[in-house]
């Protein structure tokens, strides 16, 4: 581009055509605002001043009319004693299309974790938390944010519970579980604890359901280890067949290959989080839609049901 003109000076044909649908000899005639409908704010003013590489991210209109989302890197160079601006436009349709997808899976993960009528959790390697349901940050009067990043035990409530995590997290186990005594507002409640490793080991989530009936407790942890087993077999199932699906997809878009990955590393992670807690719950849990139409079921749900 040229600096003070603005118009474009040199072009790669194969984006013009198939990206923007202009012939080469059509995109040299127009202007970057023809072109790029967000860029021409402070941002590109004050790089062309300080001359500081930057990246934007902006529109770019088709020939058509119809617009797509890019990321726009911006440098200056100078060519034959003229100043001129090298951008780098890389269309982020998909990038975005993918993000999306993520925030829907992890605002169905909250809304399951806040629906349990258990405390659940999940934390670092390194014994810190990475985030809690409501129902426990309620239940010590606390908000889900208070507990992010800080180590186990960091309340005092249930020096059972830290030190069962802190082991599970430092042995080589997978899963494990164990009745631990809590204190919940002054008074001492018996939880049976699940935990499971997900993410290569670096990660843990814990489902804590009160058995303050003793009665209860060894069926209950029978039957937790039984989820547990059977969870891990499907979960195992379907990362292999997700990586599968990734593969193709990743051969397709070679272009965006690091980006799809990572984003699509957390989308995996965030589902395989939300089939490993439901299917943990030894209640029966479904989600409809706002017609009453089922949307989905843990596995004690669909086995009360006979599927």
């Amino acid at each position: 581009l040229d600096e003070l003109s603005l118009h474009r000076v040199r072009i790669r044909s194969k984006y013009c055509t198939e990206s923007l649908g202009y012939s080469r000899e059509e995109l040299l005639g127009l202007s970057v605002a023809d072109i790029e409908q967000n860029l021409l704010g402070d941002q590109l003013w004050e790089f062309i001043e300080t001359g500081v590489p930057v990246c934007i991210n902006a529109v770019h209109k088709r020939q058509d009319g119809t617009t797509f989302p890019v990321e726009v890197n911006l440098g200056l160079l100078e060519l034959r004693g003229q100043r001129l601006i090298l951008a780098l436009a890389r269309d982020i349709t998909q990038r975005q299309q993918v993000e999306e997808r993520l925030a829907q899976a992890k605002e169905q993960l909250q809304a399951v974790l806040d629906a349990v009528p258990g405390f659940v959790s999940w934390v670092s390697a390194d014994g810190h938390y990475l985030g809690v349901n409501r129902h426990l940050a309620e239940s010590f009067e606390l908000s889900g944010d208070d507990f992010v990043g800080e180590e186990l035990g960091f309340m005092q409530s249930s020096p059972d519970f830290a030190n069962f995590m802190r082991g599970f997290l430092a042995s080589s186990d997978l899963d494990a579980s164990q009745v631990i005594d809590a204190q919940i507002k002054g008074t001492t409640r018996n939880y049976l604890i699940a935990a499971q490793k997900y993410q290569q080991g670096t990660m843990a989530v814990s489902v804590g359901i009160d058995i303050s009936d003793r009665k209860l407790a060894e069926a209950a942890l029978l039957q937790a280890q039984a989820d547990l087993k059977q969870a891990n077999e499907e979960l195992e199932m379907r990362v292999a067949s997700r990586t599968d699906a990734l593969k193709e997809v990743n051969r397709q878009l070679v272009f965006e290959i690091s980006d799809r990955q990572l984003f699509e590393e957390q989308l995996r992670q965030s589902q395989e989080m939300l089939q490993l807690v439901m299917d943990n719950i030894p209640q029966s849990i479904f989600w409809k839609d706002q017609n009453c139409v089922y949307l989905g079921c843990n596995l004690n749900f669909a086995k009360a049901a006979g599927f």
